[in-house]
C-alpha cells in the first residue's frame, strides 16, 4: 500500500492501509463518480458501479488518487480513551 502512496508523492512514513477511513474514502470516490453521472458524463455510471464492488483497500486508495482525491485527508483520527 505504502508503494502506491509513495509513487504519487505522498507522505507515507506513518501511514498504513488499516489508518485510512476506507468506508469514507470510498463514499467520497463515489460522490465523485455520482455528480459525473448527472452532471456531464453519463457513461461514468460504469465506474461508480465499478467502485461500487471494490473490496480491496489497495485498489480502492488507487481509484481514489486516479481520480484525485488527497488520501491523506482519510486518515482516522486517533482518539484517547478518558
Amino acid at each position: 500500500m505504502n508503494e502506491v502512496l509513495e509513487k504519487e508523492e505522498i507522505e507515507t512514513d506513518d501511514i498504513s492501509i488499516q489508518d485510512i477511513d476506507l468506508p469514507r474514502l470510498k463514499s467520497a470516490i463515489l460522490q465523485f463518480y455520482g455528480t459525473a453521472i448527472f452532471g456531464v458524463n453519463p457513461i461514468a455510471r460504469m465506474d461508480y458501479d465499478r467502485v461500487n464492488s471494490i473490496d480491496d483497500p489497495e485498489e480502492l486508495i488507487r481509484e481514489a488518487i486516479k481520480v484525485g482525491i488527497d488520501v491523506t485527508e482519510y486518515i482516522k483520527t486517533k482518539t484517547r480513551p478518558f
